[in-house]
């Protein structure tokens, strides 16, 4: 495959800290030659990264001016995401583009369909699959040393939301589209259900909102339930401290994690596996988005795998529409399908 003709959308902290410099890792596979951003000087920030190319401030002049695209990198808030995705689509360029990928049912559709009908990629940066603890679950999990998984449990502790160039959107509504579930939670969802290995059936879920005249999710509790398993989660903006915590059961062992070590209890001992750093340091992650950069370039050139990242997506999606509608229904279960 001759190499792949990119613009970024968003200039943001999360583009300058982990897609630079993952990027610059694949640069005989991908080459990023146009960047738009709607903040003059954030724009003009691009240079220092990528002097050669291209400034628009808007998606509109970036696909009127530039012909030889391959794909975008949307980095932009959540809330236009759909709009940009879709632009990009009917533009017949592929699509990677932060989490969440939407935030509504009949858009997911929508971009759904346009992508399969038009054959081109659309992939969610879900990057916490990409870091050394959980590709190393990912491995104990394959050897079935656990043997049939019938509970597992995820929790994500944070003492505040990641801050970013632009101050404080994630408890906007008007930009996120929510609070914790929607931040913390999509990555939670892909990862239990990954490590369950199975479809959820039903979610319910509690929330505490957050004392803002738009108020937001700051904590969220969360079941689901799966055929012969279940699992929980714990998502805090105000915790007292930052830390991922994890449990897998399986009939024949089971497995703690605790941010920067595994304990993997089997019919054959105790081992525990040590990080050199634990999951929740630090929120960029440039070396999880070089890897994942890898998968993305896979469904680029393998296009009967390309639902695969499309439908880990559509799962997050469903989760958190069920979790908010059981929230509204006193923590009743809500049936995924």
């Amino acid at each position: 495959m001759n190499k792949m003709k990119g613009a970024i959308i968003g200039f943001g902290e999360v583009v300058k800290k982990a897609h630079v410099p993952a990027f610059a890792d694949h640069k005989e596979s991908f080459e990023i030659i146009a960047v738009v951003d709607t903040n003059l000087e954030t724009l003009n920030q691009a240079e220092k990264y990528f002097p050669n190319a291209a400034k628009y401030s808007s998606l509109e002049e970036l696909l009127t001016n530039e012909k030889n695209l391959d794909f975008v990198d949307i980095a932009s808030p959540p809330m236009i995401h759909a709009k940009l995705i879709k632009q990009v689509l009917n533009a017949n360029l592929h699509v990677l583009c932060e989490k969440p990928l939407v935030l509504d049912t009949q858009e997911f559709e929508e971009i759904k369909k346009l992508s399969t009908e038009k054959n081109l990629c659309l992939f969610t940066v879900h990057n916490w699959k990409n870091s050394p603890q959980m590709l190393k679950i990912k491995e104990i999990l394959d050897s079935n040393v656990l043997g049939n998984i019938h509970y597992g449990e995820l929790d994500t502790l944070r003492q505040r939301p990641s801050i970013s160039s632009l101050k404080g959107w994630r408890k906007d509504p008007k930009l996120s589209g929510g609070g914790i579930l929607i931040d913390h939670g999509w990555h939670v969802f892909y990862l239990i259900t990954n490590m369950l290995r199975k479809t959820p059936l039903s979610i319910s879920a509690k929330l505490e909102m957050s004392k803002e005249e738009n108020p937001v999710d700051e904590i969220a509790n969360c079941k689901i339930h799966f055929d012969n398993a279940s699992a929980t989660m714990h998502l805090s903006w105000k915790s007292p401290v930052r830390k991922n915590t994890a449990a897998i059961y399986g009939d024949k062992g089971l497995l703690l994690f605790n941010d920067n070590n595994i304990v993997l209890e089997s019919q054959d001992g105790k081992k525990e596996i040590k990080f050199e750093t634990g999951l929740s340091q630090g929120s960029a992650h440039p070396e999880w988005m070089t890897s994942l950069l890898g998968d993305f370039l896979e469904e680029l050139e393998k296009p009967e795998i390309r639902l695969a990242n499309l439908k880990e997506a559509e799962t997050c999606l469903k989760l958190i529409k069920g979790a908010l509608k059981s929230h509204s229904n006193n923590y009743s279960a809500i049936e995924i399908n």
